[in-house]
């Protein structure tokens, strides 16, 4: 019975030994950011963790690793960016600097082609709806305003 839980403990923990391994391995021998991403995610490991095994080897070429990242899965987009944060914001200094690196993560992924409306919050105010009413179209009372059927009513 030992054997066996010794041997199940071998089978979890070998594969991602091997797999850290195998990135680390990989930028030592120089491969570029794609190449290691695509060498550890051929090897079975998702690519959230491969971006948070390549950033903690790699902190300095995050921007790189995102945008690899996503060109390779732009459906997980949001992932991999809350992947890379984890690791390299985690330890930002305030909020305004975490904010900042979290901001370098979303333009590295949408220079990389993501859609921004899936990785990031909608930040313009205004109606749920679409629909424009006459009103809101009306000109101001007495000609103000400086036109007429003007969308502004000042």
């Amino acid at each position: 019975m030992k054997i066996k839980m010794l041997a199940l403990v071998a089978c979890l923990v070998v594969p991602f030994q091997l797999a850290t391994a195998d990135i680390k391995a990989d930028f030592k021998a120089g491969l570029s950011v794609a190449k290691v991403l695509a060498n550890a995610t051929a090897g079975g490991m998702s690519v959230e963790n491969a971006v948070t095994q390549m950033v903690t080897q790699k902190p300095g070429k995050v921007g790189q690793i995102v945008a690899a990242a996503v060109k390779a899965s732009p459906n997980n987009a949001a992932k991999i960016i809350a992947a890379a944060t984890s690791i390299k914001c985690s330890n930002a200094a305030t909020s305004v600097l975490k904010a900042q690196c979290v901001d370098t993560m979303i333009s590295a992924a949408i220079a990389a082609g993501a859609n921004p409306t899936l990785i990031t919050t909608a930040t313009a105010a205004g109606p749920t709806s679409r629909a424009i009413t006459a009103a809101a179209l009306a000109p101001a009372p007495d000609g103000a305003g400086g036109g007429v059927a003007v969308a502004s009513p000042n």
